[in-house]
């Protein structure tokens, strides 16, 4: 649980690993969704154009309304503006451990093709607290979504940097947010981990 002058909220430890997210899918989840973009998903599965991850690795492959299900049946949500308050430690730092960067720190750089598995690197974490992985690793979707225009797919933010970012994308606040996607892509740079009020 974390304590901010603005709201107190829990956050997952590490993104969801992808044992965690194939031990959901073997309860075969509804794709019945209260979500109007979520309707008529077919799958929950992880895949994309790579191998699939494993393990201990973050589930990654996996698109928004996939992620936010996964969340929603472990009685949470997708993280929203808590994901940028747990990672600045409540607006303290640039960076999860502080405010300059350090290189190799977190699972990013280093010649990485593909994410470590969770909290593997266990000096990657909130000023002491045990939560890890906030920068580096894999990016994360969050419930901070928009329209552009009213005919447009939704698009959601997605924070953290993954493992072949660079300083400036692996900061707590990075440029544009880190960017944002449609709600149907699925990279293996692109995780998440859940939240709850």
């Amino acid at each position: 649980k974390i304590v901010t002058s603005k709201q107190t909220f829990s956050i997952d430890k590490t993104e969801v690993t992808t044992d965690q997210y194939n031990s959901w899918l073997a309860t075969s989840p509804s794709l019945d969704s209260e979500v109007p973009e979520c309707a008529g998903l077919d799958s929950y599965a992880m895949e994309c154009d790579v191998g699939g991850s494993v393990g201990k690795q973050p589930a990654f492959c996996v698109d928004w309304c996939s992620a936010g299900a996964y969340c929603k049946a472990v009685g949470k949500r997708l993280c929203g503006q808590e994901w940028g308050l747990a990672c600045t430690f409540g607006g303290k730092n640039a960076y999860p451990y502080g405010n300059a960067y350090i290189a190799g720190r977190c699972s990013e750089g280093q010649g990485l093709t593909e994410p470590n598995n969770v909290a593997s690197k266990s000096c990657c974490n909130i000023e002491g607290l045990p939560v890890y992985d906030l920068s580096g690793n894999v990016f994360e979707w969050t419930s901070l979504c928009e329209k552009k225009d009213a005919g447009d797919p939704l698009s959601c933010a997605i924070s953290g940097g993954a493992y072949y970012s660079v300083a400036d994308y692996l900061a707590c606040e990075q440029p544009e947010a880190g960017g944002t996607m449609g709600i149907s892509m699925k990279y293996d740079f692109i995780g998440f981990r859940c939240c709850k009020d």
